[in-house]
């Protein structure tokens, strides 16, 4: 399994002959009013990839791209979301595989299993779990807050190999909302202790350093520090993965490479 980073939350994950993507997003331009623009390089993949899958943890404009989906997606390709999703994306007409939670789909050289995620700002969203025909096994948790079912994600599916997990902390301050002093996302010691309870062999962190608008979308100030820090205390592996760089999960150690 190869798993290269895209921007913001994006993933491209080929094992075999299949590939796929997760939240894969090139046109940020929808979320600007809500959280600036971006602060580095936008990676494209909708002219390079041609994907057996799409997987969409949410539908907010910086998780899910319909343009950069409907030029990625192989002819026969499937956009796989949960029920939440599925009227949206049906009246959008995509090619759906809908699935309930913990409801397992598997595709060419994958099998792909969407587990619990709780969105920061009350809307609904998913995790994935992702299995390729080796065994190995990522995590993918969207722009999830910290929650209690990760200690039953972990028993349900065992240890992972690779956790993809948003670590900007990020506080909002939006009128449709309302009163949210918290994090609407994992702060980096909740991303630390996430991958602990689900035996990550590596933690990547994603979702953090491309938006930051002050007073309305705000980081959580020297992320990567805080991420390195923690990771320490609690003796957690992590890989900085840059977007656009890769990591491979084998027999052997697993390698970054960029």
């Amino acid at each position: 399994m190869i798993i290269t980073r895209l921007s913001w939350a994006g993933l491209q994950v080929v094992s075999g002959q299949s590939t796929l993507l997760i939240d894969a997003v090139e046109d940020f331009s929808g979320m600007e009013p809500y959280m600036g623009k971006p602060l580095q390089a936008v990676i494209p993949f909708s002219s390079s990839v041609q994907a057996d899958l799409v997987l969409l943890t949410h539908l907010h404009p910086d998780h899910f791209d319909p343009q950069g989906i409907r030029k990625a997606l192989k002819p026969g390709g499937r956009v796989v979301c949960h029920t939440s999703a599925a009227e949206k994306l049906e009246a959008q007409g995509f090619p759906l595989q809908i699935l309930e939670l913990n409801q397992a789909f598997s595709f060419g050289d994958f099998t792909v299993i969407p587990v619990f995620g709780l969105d920061g700002i009350g809307h609904e969203q998913v995790s994935w779990v992702v299995r390729d025909m080796h065994g190995k096994q990522l995590f993918h948790g969207g722009d999830t807050i910290w929650h209690s079912r990760f200690w039953e994600i972990n028993r349900t599916y065992g240890k992972t190999d690779a956790a993809f997990l948003p670590i900007n902390g990020v506080v909002v301050d939006y009128a449709f909302v309302g009163y949210n002093p918290l994090p609407a996302s994992l702060t980096p010691e909740q991303a630390v202790v996430a991958a602990k309870i689900l035996q990550a062999d590596i933690l990547v962190p994603m979702h953090y350093g491309t938006f930051h608008k002050p007073q309305v979308y705000e980081e959580y100030p020297s992320v990567k520090e805080a991420l390195v820090e923690s990771a320490l205390a609690h003796n957690q592996q992590h890989a900085f993965v840059p977007e656009g760089g890769s990591l491979e999960l084998s027999a052997a150690p697993i390698v970054v490479s960029v």
